[in-house]
C-alpha cells in the first residue's frame, strides 16, 4: 500500500490561536493592573484631544489590541451622579500618570448639558481642574436629594400585568435597585423615616415645604420623621395664634366709633351684648336675628323679658343703659316695633330709660 505524504498549511489556525491567546493575556493584564493600562492609554489620547475612551494599548505583539474602556457621561441626572462620580474618580482622578490638564479634558468630554455648562467658562489649565471638579461635586453631590429621589421612585412602582414575567421582573428590579442605592448611601436615617418624610412633605403647600427645606438645608443628615412632626407642630401653633388674633381684629372692626367710645365708659359686658346675639350667638344684634324674627310678638316679648332686655331697643338693660328715643312704627308707643301686638306692652315704660338718641336701635 502506497502512502502519499501531503503537507497541510496550518498557518491560519496558528495565527488565530495566537490572536486569541494574546487577547486573553491582555485582558488578564488589564484586570490585574488597571492603573498601568489607563495611564499608558491616557498618554496616547492626550496627543489627539479628549474623547470618551481611555484608548487602547498594544502588547509586545504588533497584532494585539486591547478593548477600549469607555468613560461614563453625566448630564445632571440626580440618580446617576454617584455612578459617574465613583467611576471618574477611580479611572481619572486617582490616575497619577495623568496631568491635571489631561484630567480636565476628560472631565469636559464626559459632561453634557447643564453639567458641562457649569464649567464651560473655565480655561483648561492644570490649576483649574480641581476648581472645575469642586464646582461639579458641590452642585450634584447632594446626598439628601439623591436619597429622596430614590424614595420617590420606590413609591412610584411600575404596573405589573397579569401572568407576565417580564413586567414582574421589571418591578423586582425597580424596587431592588432603588433599595440598594439608598442602602449604599449609608444614611443615619431609617428607610421608614425616609418614606414617611416624603409622604408628609408631598402633601404640604409649596410655601410650608419651602420653609422646611430652607430650615434643614445646612444639615448633613436627613432629619427623622419626629423632626418633621415637630416642625409641623410649631407651624400649626403659630397659625392657631394668627387665626385667633385675626378673629379678634375682625370683631373690633365691626364696632361703630360710638360703640368703641362706650367700651371705655361702660362695662365690657355691655360691649359683648351689643355685638353677639343672645339667641343664636352669631355676631349681630337681637333685632337682626332671623330666628328672633320668626317668633310671634308674644314670643319676642317673653324672650326679651327672659333675658332682661329693654323693650324699646332690645338691648340688655342696666343702670348705665343708653336707649334710643324711637317709638313703635305702628302705634308710636314706647316699645320696639317687633313687640307690637303684645297686650303687655304697657309694661315697657318701666324699662326704657331715655338718655340718648340712637337711631339704629329701633328699626
Amino acid at each position: 500500500m502506497n502512502w502519499k505524504y501531503q503537507t497541510t498549511d496550518h498557518s491560519s489556525d496558528r495565527e488565530l490561536f495566537e490572536t486569541q491567546y494574546y487577547e486573553v493575556e491582555a485582558k488578564f493584564i488589564e484586570l490585574l493592573h488597571p492603573a498601568d493600562v489607563q495611564g499608558r492609554s491616557a498618554d496616547n489620547d492626550s496627543e489627539h484631544g479628549s474623547n470618551h475612551s481611555i484608548g487602547s494599548i498594544r502588547a509586545s505583539k504588533s497584532h494585539l489590541k486591547l478593548p477600549t474602556i469607555q468613560l461614563p457621561s453625566y448630564d445632571g441626572t440626580v440618580s446617576t451622579w454617584l455612578h459617574f462620580c465613583d467611576t471618574f474618580d477611580s479611572l481619572i482622578i486617582q490616575n497619577n500618570t495623568l496631568l491635571n490638564v489631561q484630567k480636565f479634558h476628560y472631565l469636559i468630554s464626559s459632561l453634557k448639558g447643564e453639567a458641562k455648562h457649569l464649567i464651560s467658562n473655565l480655561q483648561i489649565t492644570n490649576d483649574n481642574f480641581m476648581v472645575a471638579w469642586d464646582l461639579v461635586t458641590q452642585r450634584y453631590n447632594n446626598i439628601k436629594l439623591i436619597a429622596m429621589t430614590h424614595v420617590k421612585q420606590l413609591l412610584q412602582l411600575p404596573h405589573v400585568k397579569r401572568n407576565d414575567a417580564t413586567s414582574l421582573r421589571h418591578l423586582i428590579n425597580h424596587v431592588t435597585s432603588n433599595m440598594n442605592a439608598i442602602q449604599a448611601l449609608a444614611l443615619n436615617t431609617s428607610m421608614q423615616d425616609l418614606m414617611l418624610n416624603h409622604s408628609l412633605l408631598s402633601v404640604l403647600d409649596s410655601e410650608t415645604h419651602k420653609e422646611w427645606e430652607l430650615q434643614t438645608a445646612t444639615q448633613q443628615d436627613i432629619p427623622t420623621t419626629s423632626t418633621v412632626i415637630n416642625f409641623l407642630e410649631a407651624g400649626c401653633k403659630a397659625l392657631e395664634l394668627l387665626q385667633a388674633n385675626q378673629s379678634t381684629s375682625s370683631t373690633t372692626s365691626q364696632l361703630s366709633p360710638t360703640s368703641r367710645t362706650k367700651v371705655s365708659q361702660s362695662s365690657r359686658c355691655n360691649l359683648v351684648t351689643q355685638v353677639q346675639c343672645p339667641l343664636c350667638k352669631e355676631m349681630h344684634k337681637l333685632y337682626q336675628c332671623s330666628k328672633f324674627l320668626r317668633m310671634s310678638p308674644r314670643q319676642r316679648h317673653d324672650y326679651a323679658q327672659q333675658i332682661r332686655a329693654c323693650y324699646n331697643c332690645l338691648k340688655p338693660f342696666s343702670p348705665s343703659h343708653i336707649c334710643s328715643r324711637y317709638t313703635c312704627h305702628v302705634c308710636n308707643k314706647r316699645h320696639h316695633t317687633l313687640l307690637h301686638g303684645n297686650a303687655q306692652n304697657s309694661s315697657a315704660s318701666d324699662r326704657r330709660p331715655i338718655t340718648n338718641h340712637n337711631p339704629s336701635a329701633n328699626q
